[in-house]
């Protein structure tokens, strides 16, 4: 009897909650949007032209495989983050760097302002619906897909290049339980950062076109102004390298200074200060 009701509970609260009613329209929302599939080509392209360029190598190392993992990985998740291209990283750094920064923003911004924008709003909230599980809904369905796509683009890259330069599955279970882990999830860190930051524009416009171009803005303001201003510390790309250096090689030298735990709290921070101001202006906001 037990078990039936934790079945009836799961099924209510998960499979059938209100959250997850959101977060399902808005994961098929994103996967036919042509936004979503022109992000995941430029998302695995690196990788994919980096195992190609080494297919063509001759006598590689085998006992290199884990430091030719990070110097390419750590590369290729803070590049996503730069929209200056300065930490020249990956084939197609520069391209892919504003690429993926301009689709996630195209993405995000649709969130709230899509619903304000078509009017739609008034359906989610007549069910009724809270507006704080609206916005929770629409940032989990983003990272149903985020997240399970970062794990199989890293650690299929770890895969295939430990089989190009024939090492053991040690070697490939170690990266695994440590330098792809660590890698995967800065990154999954930096695409929150990046979505909580655009929800909070969402949450303002009535147009998804507003929040977009007020984000470009931002981005824009941050690489020539901010960082110019007060430093290179101030970069989202900055901050995640202090993670990723405190447990892997991205090049022969240190790029970035800084606390380890630091720069963690101030990420998790600054997530939570754009929710809660989305919350807020979401809340102030009156719908026919």
């Amino acid at each position: 009897m037990s078990q039936n009701k934790l079945v009836l509970t799961f099924n209510r609260v998960i499979l059938n909650g209100k959250m997850t009613i959101v977060a399902r329209r808005e994961i098929q929302t994103i996967i036919l949007s042509r936004k979503f599939i022109l992000f995941v080509i430029a998302f695995v392209l690196p990788p994919v032209t980096q195992l190609l360029a080494n297919s063509a190598q001759i006598g590689v190392n085998t006992t290199d495989i884990e430091e030719n993992f990070q110097s390419f990985i750590g590369k290729f998740v803070l590049n996503f983050f730069s929209f200056s291209g300065e930490e020249e990283m990956v084939p197609f750094g520069g391209i892919v760097s504003l690429l993926v920064l301009i689709l996630i923003i195209l993405i995000c911004s649709d969130f709230l302002a899509r619903e304000f924008e078509e009017k739609t709003i008034s359906l989610l909230l007549v069910k009724p619906m809270r507006r704080s599980e609206i916005i929770f809904g629409k940032l989990i369905g983003f990272l149903v897909l985020i997240v399970p796509l970062s794990f199989l683009v890293i650690y299929g890259y770890a895969s295939f290049l430990t089989w190009q330069m024939q090492g053991s599955f040690d070697q490939l279970l170690n990266i695994y339980i440590s330098s792809a882990l660590i890698c995967t999830l800065t990154l999954i860190l930096g695409f929150l950062t990046l979505s909580c930051g655009m929800i909070m524009l969402s949450s303002f416009f009535h147009r998804g076109l507003y929040a977009a171009l007020t984000g470009i803005l931002i981005i824009f303001g941050n690489e020539i102004f901010i960082q110019g201003i007060f430093g290179t510390e101030y970069r989202l790309s900055y901050q995640l390298g202090i993670i990723l250096e405190e447990y892997i090689i991205i090049s022969e030298t240190t790029l970035y200074s800084g606390d380890f735990l630091l720069s963690l709290v101030v990420l998790v921070s600054l997530n939570a200060l754009f929710l809660i101001t989305a919350m807020i202006i979401f809340f102030r906001r009156d719908f026919p």
